[in-house]
Parts: structure tokens; C-alpha cells; sequence
């Protein structure tokens, strides 16, 4: 778009980022996630409430993450704490995940812990940075220069994922988060 000097478009042409073919994607590649907590207090959607996330990804041997999957709903504690600990089992080579503690995060993670004192999972907070500036000026560079692909698969957390990118700076943070 800058090269065509469409600057409309390039302002508003959302998050930039290189797909990778999915059938590439091997399974005993190191894997590892991030999660974005957000739970309900009962089984009753609430359309006004964030959603919970986890975004997988696997190491490549170019040494990029490709991101392969993920959960993204709404859900309650129990439910969240089943995505969590699944994802371990799911991958053999599953490294240390992260999980956001800003909020409600810090208290959910340490009691997740005590529950499933195995788990492959930390805590890190973000510092105080608004998730526009992360996605923007941390996550963005990543995604433009090929350190972070998206697998290509069709599948609903890659296709929420891929319409947000899109979409930045609107659109759905919780699948950027």
C-alpha cells in the first residue's frame, strides 16, 4: 500500500502477517501458548464480557513460532481451568506456557496451580501497557517480519484470529491479547 501511495489503505490496513502452510506443521515440534483469562460467573453467555483465550503455537526449525490453535470463548472458571490443563496433555513437547496475570488473572493462576501442581504454566503481567500498544508495538513488528507466521488452517480460533488482525485497531482484542 505505501508503495502505491494509497495512505488511506495503509492506515487502515490492520495487522500484517505471513500464513504458513499447515500440512508443514509437525506435531513433535516444541509447543508452548499464552493465555488471556476472562471467565463467567455462571454458564450464561454475557455479550458484554471479554472472552477467555489461549493462542498455541509450535517452534519451527527456522526458530519462528507458527501459531497452530487455540480456544477462544466464553466460559466459566472450571471450563478455563480444562482448556489450561488440556493443552499439556494435548502436545508432547509442550513448553511453559504463559498466562496474563493482570486482575482476576493473579488470583485464578495461583489457585490453578495448587490444583495441578504439574502444570507447565507462568505467570507474567504486562507491565501496565494498554493491549493497543502491545499489539501494535510489540506483537506487530513479530507478525511483520516473519518471527510469528499463522498457520493457514481453517479453523475457528485461526479465522477469529486472521478477521482480527484485519480489523486492528478495532475488532476483537481478546484474540490479539
Amino acid at each position: 500500500q505505501m508503495f502505491m501511495m494509497d495512505i488511506h489503505t495503509a492506515k487502515t490496513a490492520g495487522l500484517r502477517y505471513y500464513s504458513y502452510p499447515h500440512e508443514r506443521i509437525d506435531p513433535t515440534w516444541l509447543h508452548s501458548g499464552g493465555c488471556d483469562f476472562a471467565t463467567l460467573k455462571d454458564a450464561t453467555p454475557d455479550p458484554g464480557r471479554d472472552l477467555f483465550s489461549i493462542c498455541e503455537g509450535a517452534k519451527t526449525p527456522l526458530n519462528q513460532l507458527v501459531i497452530t490453535g487455540g480456544v477462544l470463548e466464553q466460559c466459566t472458571q472450571a471450563q478455563a481451568e480444562d482448556h489450561l490443563s488440556n493443552r499439556h496433555k494435548t502436545y508432547k513437547n509442550w513448553r511453559t506456557g504463559i498466562f496474563e496475570a493482570d486482575g482476576a488473572g493473579e488470583q485464578f493462576f495461583m489457585f490453578f496451580i495448587q490444583r495441578n501442581r504439574g502444570a507447565k504454566l507462568r505467570m507474567e503481567k504486562t507491565g501496565g501497557k494498554s493491549k493497543r500498544y502491545r499489539q501494535e508495538k510489540e506483537m506487530g513488528p513479530w507478525l511483520e517480519n516473519g518471527t510469528v507466521l499463522i498457520s493457514d488452517a481453517d479453523d475457528p480460533y485461526l479465522n477469529a484470529l486472521r478477521k482480527a488482525l484485519a480489523d486492528f485497531q478495532d475488532g476483537n482484542n481478546d484474540v490479539r491479547d
